[in-house]
Formats: C-alpha cells, structure tokens, sequence
C-alpha cells in the first residue's frame, strides 16, 4: 500500500510540476512578446523615411536600452531581400543571420533557436507611403537577447521544485502515519491473537471497526466452538464411560459365576453397548455453532424422515396432515437438524394411535439477519401430563418402561437446542394426544 501509493503521489506531483512548468513558460512567452510588440510600436512612432526610402529614426522616442550598446536588446530596419536599412546603436557588433523581410501588416514571433536559452524576435511587416504613386516596404525586427526570460524559468523551477518536493515529502509523511493509524486495528487484533495462542487470553476482547469487527466476532465464535467441541467430546466421552459401565459390569459378573452363559441376555448386552456407541459418536460428530451455516429446506427433510419411519413402524397405518410453509428454512448442520427431529417423529410414531400432524411455521426477521422457525409435531396418542412434560425432557427419563429406547432422545433435542437458541415445550394436542412444539430462533 505503500509504495503504491507512493509511485502514484510521485507520478502526480510530477505531472503536475510538468504542467506548471508549461503554464508558466507559456505565459512568459506571451509577456515577452507583448514587451517586444510594445518595442515596434515605440520604434514606429518614432519612424520617418526620406523621399529616397531611406529610413530615420529619433533617438529621443526609443528605448533607451537601444540607444546603449551591450544592453542586448536590438532593433532592425529591413528592406527588400533583408538588407539591413537601420540599426539601433545597441546592435553594433551584433551580427544577424538571415531575415526575410515581410509582407505589410504580417507579424511573426518566436526564438531565434530550439533552446530555451535563444534570443526572441518580434518582427512587423509594414509598407510607407512616400507620395500617392510610391511606397516603401519595410520590416520592423526588435530581439531580446537577454538571459532574464532563462533566468526567470530557472528561479520559477527551484521554486517549484522546493514546494512540490516539501510538498511531497509531508504528503508522504502524512501517508505513513495514516497507513500507520488504519492499520493498528490489525496489529492490534494480531498482538490478541498471539496472547490466545499463548494461552494468556481467551478470546478476543478489543474494541475494533465495522470492517475488522466483523472478523473479530468470528474468529472468536471459532474459538468459542473449538472449546464446546472440546467440552463436549470430553462429556460425552464420559457419558459413553458410565453407559458402558453396567453392561460391562454385567458381563464381568456373568464370567465370574463360572456357569452358563445366557447367550441371549449376551446378545442383548452386546446391542445395547453397540446402541450406546453409535448414539455417542453421532452425538460427538454433531456440530455446535458455526460462523457460516448451510440453508436446509425442512419440508424436505421432515418427509424424508416420515418415510424412513414409515417403514420402521409398518405395523401402523397413519394419517399424515402437512402443514409447511413454503420458505421454511434451517440455518445450521444438516446432522444437526435430523437429530432433532428425527427423535421428536420417532416418539410420535412410537405413541400415536392413528394421526400425526406436522406443523412448520416461519418467524418474521425482526433484528435477526434470518428468520426463526416453529416446528410443530402433534400424535393423537396418550399425550403427557402437566407433571411429565419436565421430566420427560430429562436426561434417561422414560415414562413407559415397556416402550422400547433409552430415555435420552429428547434430552439430545434440549442440547442440540441450546446451541441454536432454541427451546421446546410439550402440550396438549388438537389430535388430542402430546404436540411438541420447537422453537429456533434466528441466528
């Protein structure tokens, strides 16, 4: 950024010097010409020109800088083929190359040379009358042979060159210590990111701008979601500990009374163990809150579980109502969203008697960059009473015993849940059994 910038303040205040260096040679031009044209008007007033065509001027009425010798300023009198009629007395010595005489009224201005060094010239072309049949032509020449107008553009450009180059150089000045004053958000947050590498903060806590606080807000729901993993592996490495524990304890006693195995109480064991694993690895596979979230469109979803469930309970011949709005969205891990749903159905289908409704409703924006949802599941089975509903959202908590399952499918909805802002509540339903309704706010 900053040589960049740097090459385009030089290239700027160069083309800039170049401009004005232009400008004011240009408008030193044009007064030097208007300094000479004055000279030829002055040098015509005091014009006469005999009866022989022989040109006289006074002395009295011309610059006095060409009645002195050495002033280099010099002023000719040309006739036809350029022969030089009269010089002022400051040309003595002064030779002059070529000059074509002009035709009356025509003017030309310029050097007398391709440096900016040369002389100037201001020659007028002008034809007198000596009676009404005669007429003489000549040409009026004034030249400047001075080095003021040099001297002038060299002064102009030291002084441009101090000023654009004292410019420049507080321009630059002023750019680091800008570049320095945008930047220290990122070193900031850069020192921050190496105490928490170093273990000396948790997270990042400096208050930054817009630009720089969007990534702060992120790398810091990275770092939070790197612990929750972390917590909750451990937890549920815990969890898969003491489940396998009973099992286990069973099986050690079996081989300690040394007499028959119950090959089908084994077999049970053995399940149950393979049941507790794979929940524990899906669990700690699930994701947790994530700075960027996948749209998953739940009708989809929600049919699609239907018709595994179907299948797993085709003992039961089920009416299914539908009720989903068209723009229901999920924002969040597609695991995630099967898992929560996925036990609510199979417990709806584990009590329903003959009807189950499914309800998806959106909730408007609001604050929240996306909308929240309301997935309600209703089942016409037995439902749950008031004193239940708590419990049954508990962790291992089983109303009916002799329903097959573990106890813990709704206590993994109210943990997924919490990592999606989200909450849920058991009630009566319309069907007139048990309506689960979940709530996920926006992200």
């Amino acid at each position: 950024m900053f040589w960049a910038t740097s090459f385009t303040l030089v290239a700027f205040l160069g083309l800039a010097g170049m401009a004005l260096d232009r400008s004011y040679i240009n408008s030193n031009r044009v007064a030097v010409r208007n300094q000479l044209g004055s000279h030829i008007n002055v040098l015509l007033a005091a014009l006469e020109v005999t009866e022989d065509g022989k040109p006289v001027v006074s002395d009295r009425l011309i610059e006095p800088r060409l009645s002195a010798p050495g002033t280099e300023l010099y002023a000719l009198i040309l006739g036809a083929g350029g022969k030089v009629l009269w010089q002022s007395a400051s040309a003595l010595g002064f030779s002059l190359d070529h000059h074509d005489p002009l035709p009356p009224g025509k003017e030309i201005f310029g050097q007398l040379g391709t440096g900016i060094d040369s002389p100037f010239a201001y020659s007028y072309g002008i034809s007198w009358e000596l009676d009404t049949d005669r007429s003489v032509e000549v040409t009026l020449v004034v030249i400047d042979a001075s080095n003021d107008f040099l001297k002038t553009v060299r002064s102009y450009r030291q002084e441009l060159a101090f000023w654009l180059g004292g410019a420049g150089f507080l321009l630059l000045v002023m750019q680091i210590l800008c570049l320095q004053w945008g930047l220290r958000p990122l070193r900031k947050v850069m020192r921050e990111l190496d105490r928490i590498e170093h273990a000396a903060q948790a997270r990042i806590e400096g208050a930054y701008p817009e630009e720089i606080a969007q990534l702060s807000s992120r790398i810091n729901l990275l770092i939070e979601n790197d612990r929750k993993n972390l917590s909750r592996y451990r937890h549920t490495l815990g969890d898969l500990a003491h489940s396998l524990k009973t099992p286990l304890a069973i099986i050690r006693g079996m081989l300690e009374e040394h007499d028959a195995i119950d090959h089908d109480e084994l077999g049970s064991l053995l399940d149950q163990m393979n049941h507790i694993v794979e929940y524990q690895l899906r669990r700690a596979a699930s994701s947790t809150n994530t700075a960027t979230r996948v749209a998953l469109e739940v009708g989809r979803i929600l049919k699609k579980l239907d018709q595994s469930l179907r299948k797993v309970y085709v003992d039961k011949s089920l009416t299914i109502r539908w009720e989903i709005a068209a723009n229901a969205r999920f924002y969040g891990n597609e695991g995630d969203l099967y898992e929560l749903l996925g036990n609510v159905m199979d417990n709806a289908y584990k009590w329903s008697c003959s009807k189950l409704m499914y309800r998806v409703l959106t909730i408007p924006h609001g604050n929240s960059a996306r909308g929240g949802l309301v997935i309600e599941i209703h089942d016409d089975g037995p439902g749950v009473s008031a004193e239940d509903q708590t419990q049954v959202l508990q962790r291992g908590a089983r109303l009916d015993q002799g329903k097959h399952g573990y106890g813990i499918g709704l206590s993994v909805v109210c943990e997924i849940l919490q990592r999606y802002r989200g909450e849920i509540d058991i009630t009566d339903s319309e069907l007139g059994g048990a309506r689960v309704r979940i709530v996920l706010l926006g992200p």
